[in-house]
């Protein structure tokens, strides 16, 4: 792993930002706020339309999750794919729990 200096390596750096090298936390977000407004829906074209967003943000996510973890099972050495994989771990089971959440 790269050291960053002060025995900080970029694995740690990650960790601690718990920060998406690609910037995945976006569609986190995205997805949060889709899962808001669908609870929030009065109409059935609200409903819709936020329920085909959050599909979209919703396959997206995961098929960017799928990439990093079949990368990263490639080149365990890549750097950026171990962050990735760092970030999805950290995150996903609060998305998951989110997910359930709405389900409800």
């Amino acid at each position: 792993m790269r050291n960053l200096g002060k025995g900080v390596t970029y694995h740690e750096k990650i960790c601690r930002a718990s920060v998406c090298p690609s910037g995945h936390g976006k569609i986190f977000a995205r997805v949060s706020g889709d899962i808001a407004v669908l609870k929030e829906a009065k109409s059935y074209e609200e409903f819709r339309n936020a329920y085909m967003d959050y599909v979209e943000a919703d396959t997206e996510l995961e098929t960017s999750k799928t990439i990093a973890h079949v990368r990263n099972t490639i080149n365990l050495l890549d750097e950026f794919y171990e962050a990735e994989m760092v970030y999805f771990n950290s995150q996903m089971p609060k998305y998951e729990i989110l997910k359930k959440r709405w389900a409800r």
